[in-house]
């Protein structure tokens, strides 16, 4: 049985090259996959920095030495795309030996797999994470593929790193409470209902007290949504081309 449809059941995905030098997709002349000003530069600024790294700095542990008792971080990333994110967390947590993330991740459209190892990121990425990241894409891709949801581990020298991804359409039911939400998925003009109460109400209910989200969306509107969840808004200096991005937290 199939659970999802694949970028490759319709369209083949363009390979682009951004501002940055590193690649995007887009699927069947849509979105683009990031930013065209820079693909890296978006996904280290607004997730890796402005999420993850400022999450850990918030806890007191710096990201690239190890702490006593280290950290476990609960991810949730809607809209998984190439993986970059998730492959920034890797990079993190293998800067961070005592740091531990369970990272789960949403995505009902699966890269194929030429397409995803034609992506450049191993150019870029620090610690060999888009390596590990690429290695086990095959394995994940066809049990993603055949059962809605695949998952994998790294636990080596006090590396935690844990990866589930399922196919699966956002608001669904998950376990477990978040500490940091990536919602990545496409904008409001692409994806309207992901960026609307329900979406936001479902979000709210799976996340732990204090937890944080950060997003490229700056809109008023999903700003004044989250407000009105009780989470804290700000809004910060967005990466090349944007010139705001939020993150939030909530209470």
């Amino acid at each position: 049985m199939r659970y999802f449809w694949t970028v490759s059941d319709a369209h083949p995905p363009e390979l682009l090259i951004t501002g940055d030098g590193s690649h995007t997709i887009r699927r069947g002349g849509g979105p683009t996959y990031h930013s065209l000003h820079g693909a890296l530069t978006e996904s280290r600024h607004i997730y890796q920095e402005a999420g993850l790294r400022a999450l850990l700095e918030l806890r007191g542990q710096n990201p690239k030495s190890s702490a006593e008792g280290g950290e476990r971080v609960r991810i949730l990333e809607i809209g998984l795309g190439t993986g970059l994110n998730a492959a920034l967390a890797l990079e993190t947590c293998l800067e961070a030996p005592l740091l531990r993330i369970d990272y789960t991740a949403l995505e009902p459209f699966a890269i194929p797999l030429g397409s995803l190892a034609d992506l450049n990121y191993d150019s870029y990425l620090r610690t060999g994470a888009w390596r590990v990241w690429a290695e086990r894409y095959p394995a994940l891709y066809e049990e993603w593929r055949s059962q809605g949801q695949g998952a994998w581990s790294l636990e080596s020298h006090g590396v935690g790193y844990k990866l589930r991804v399922m196919a699966q359409p956002w608001p669904c039911s998950l376990e477990g409470l978040f500490d940091l939400v990536f919602w990545d998925a496409f904008g409001p003009s692409h994806a309207p209902d992901l960026w609307e109460e329900e979406s936001l109400v479902a979000m709210d209910r799976c996340t732990a007290p204090g937890a944080w989200l950060v997003t490229f969306g700056a809109s008023g509107a999903f700003g004044r949504l989250l407000k009105g969840l009780g989470w804290e808004v700000q809004r910060l200096t967005g990466p090349p081309g944007k010139r705001e991005m939020i993150r939030a937290r909530k209470p």
